[in-house]
């Protein structure tokens, strides 16, 4: 089976398709990605992968803020791209990542006879009103409303997501797959707290592209205060916006606790748990102001990827959450007032050694990628082979 793989941006900034691609890999005699040159590629592909890249920056940031003509040239590209890949390959399959490479897809196939099988997977999902009209992702998320019956196969990770979705009448199937790590690439080593009572401080981390969705303001408030005897530090690893950047540094100076807060340039998704085995516990707070964080339960890699590297964790404490993580130990629910904060960071900080061997262990036990995506890709393989047979 030979399968195209279309990521606008490059897979490598999105941990849940890097694990897709290593499942589907396995499967595929060939497996073709068309992306573009977002970052530098680091990830090791496997024999059987063909990461085609289409030339842009080497900073997101710099990639959206290109002139219109610059962007207009990379979308006619990455269009010319797709029709001439589908024309040289016999593929069987065209994996279609969120609402760009799939308006981008529909116009390279307007004068194609072939249907080719669709299998459209979401990864953010906003309304339209939050996109410019007549912008590219306005036009994507337009033209995925309107056709999405075009789809043969349709995956989210998260259920609380399918309203966003024109799905009274899709014929096809739909599969959940929550943006677990994978076993595969993350090897969970436990963590030594021999010397714990006397390290001088609790290292709090939050690796992706910080913002106001991500409490950490209220995190900063109660930094001034050290707990038993410990200071709070916090890490913030990945690309972050200077406008933003400069705001946390200044809210962190007015609470004096500027030497206690650092930014990290983003890391490659290969270097990322050798990194975290340094820090304590792991900020995934995610106030619920749109759709795609209000889901984070299921759909943040990054809560998982946490406890799958040892580290427990502080959510916010909502219905959702809970829904998703109640049964972990090493999770702490917080509403980001300042005793909540203080009371889940003295609570990791008193019995860490254990919270993070049961961070490993559930992340063993419960959260692996492999299992529902190998389950939809085994379903979906069979139905591309016997047709009928797939109800």
């Amino acid at each position: 089976m030979n399968v195209l793989v279309l990521h606008f941006t490059h897979p490598e900034g999105y941990p849940p398709t890097l694990n897709a691609i290593n499942c589907i890999a396995e499967k595929a005699t060939k497996l073709i990605i068309l992306s573009t040159d977002t970052l530098p590629t680091k990830w090791k592909y496997a024999q059987n992968v063909d990461l085609k890249l289409i030339k842009g920056e080497h900073d997101r940031f710099k990639f959206v803020n290109r002139s219109k003509l610059e962007k207009f040239k990379t979308y006619y590209t990455y269009v010319k791209k797709i029709r001439s890949i589908l024309k040289k390959e016999a593929i069987d399959l065209v994996v279609i990542y969120d609402d760009v490479p799939f308006f981008l897809y529909l116009l390279a196939t307007i004068f194609l006879k072939k249907n080719y099988k669709l299998w459209y997977h979401n990864h953010d999902v906003y309304p339209l009103n939050a996109f410019k009209k007549y912008g590219i992702n306005w036009l994507g998320a337009s033209t995925r409303n309107k056709y999405f019956n075009k789809n043969n196969y349709f995956s989210l990770p998260a259920l609380e997501r399918k309203v966003m979705f024109p799905l009274s009448n899709f014929k096809g199937q739909i599969y959940y797959i929550p943006n677990y790590p994978s076993k595969k690439i993350i090897q969970p080593l436990k963590k030594n707290f021999k010397n714990w009572d006397s390290e001088p401080c609790i290292k709090i981390v939050y690796p992706g592209s910080p913002s106001i969705k991500n409490g950490f303001e209220e995190l900063i408030d109660v930094m001034p205060h050290p707990i038993n005897n410990k200071k709070i530090t916090l890490t913030i690893v990945g690309q972050t916006n200077t406008k933003y950047k400069q705001e946390l540094l200044n809210y962190a100076i007015s609470k004096g606790v500027k030497k206690q807060l650092f930014f990290v340039e983003r890391l490659p998704y290969v270097e990322m748990s050798n990194f975290l085995k340094n820090y304590h516990i792991g900020w995934a707070m995610y106030k619920p102001l749109d759709m795609s964080v209000s889901t984070a339960g299921s759909s943040s890699n990054k809560i998982y990827e946490f406890l799958a590297n040892g580290l427990p964790i502080i959510v916010l404490d909502n219905e959702h959450h809970k829904k998703h993580l109640s049964i972990s130990k090493a999770t702490f629910f917080c509403d980001l007032s300042p005793q909540s904060i203080i009371k889940s960071i003295e609570n990791i900080n008193e019995n860490i050694s254990d919270l993070s061997e049961k961070a490993i262990n559930e992340f063993e036990d419960n959260y692996q990628f492999e299992i529902k995506f190998n389950n939809a890709l085994t379903e979906i393989i069979k139905d591309i082979k016997e047709p009928k047979k797939l109800k």
